[in-house]
């Protein structure tokens, strides 16, 4: 059996603190959250790196020491592996976030929607979305509304329509809240698609996607009115 090499914290963390966890359920809990708190900061580390590929290993192996801990602090530390840009790495860190599904959890996600390295990623903008929905509080209503007012790709609205159907009986005002971001889209892709300008064109056949693939998740199929002529 292969094993692999990890820093001396991580092999104190990792093959100590976690196992003992596992099979003694005695360990202080202050015990396991430091053991979670070392791993957090050294996914951060990792997985920021300018070499952050050359670590995938190491990454791996952390995610799974966090997987053996649990509990929500867990699922907190593995969304720091998500700065690696590695499907499998992300895969990972969402699913043990998910599996957690603890209302703790939605602002740590919520906050990746405001970091800087995320800004254009899309693809974390829509897992963070699909993460939103799994968390099942309503404390992430305003997150999901924000993403459809604020977000450039269509996708992220999408996924954020979709996962706020999810919160069907929610507060009626952030329901109403929601409605009204999506039918602004609408509207907007539609002023866009009747332009005569050829720039207007293309940005209303990105906006038309997210209308296409979001709208029936809060609203029902939008139907553009027919054009009225004077």
């Amino acid at each position: 059996m292969v094993i692999r090499l990890l820093p001396v914290a991580l092999l104190l963390a990792a093959f100590l603190c976690a196992p003992a966890w596992a099979e003694d359920q005695s360990v202080p809990e202050a015990v396991r959250k430091a053991s979670i708190k070392k791993l957090g900061k050294q996914l951060k580390k990792k997985a920021q790196s300018p070499r952050a590929a050359k670590h995938k290993d190491e990454i791996v192996a952390m995610l799974e020491s966090l997987e053996v801990l649990g509990g929500y602090e867990a699922g907190a530390a593995a969304l720091e592996a998500v700065a690696l840009d590695d499907d499998e790495v992300r895969d990972r860190a969402f699913e043990l976030a998910d599996t957690e599904h603890h209302v703790k959890l939605v602002k740590p996600l919520a906050a990746m929607l405001e970091a800087k390295r995320y800004r254009r990623d899309y693809d974390v903008r829509k897992r963070v979305a699909r993460s939103l929905a799994i968390m099942g509080d309503t404390s992430a209503m305003p997150y999901l509304t924000e993403l459809i007012r604020t977000d450039e790709d269509p996708g992220v609205v999408a996924a954020a329509a979709d996962s706020l159907a999810v919160y069907s009986g929610g507060p009626l005002a952030q329901r109403k809240e929601a409605v009204k971001r999506l039918v602004d889209v609408y509207t907007a892709t539609y002023n866009l698609m009747y332009s005569m300008r050829p720039e207007d064109k293309v940005i209303a056949s990105k906006m038309e996607k997210c209308v296409d693939c979001g709208s029936h998740a809060l609203i029902g199929p939008i139907t553009p009115r027919p054009i009225q002529k004077r």
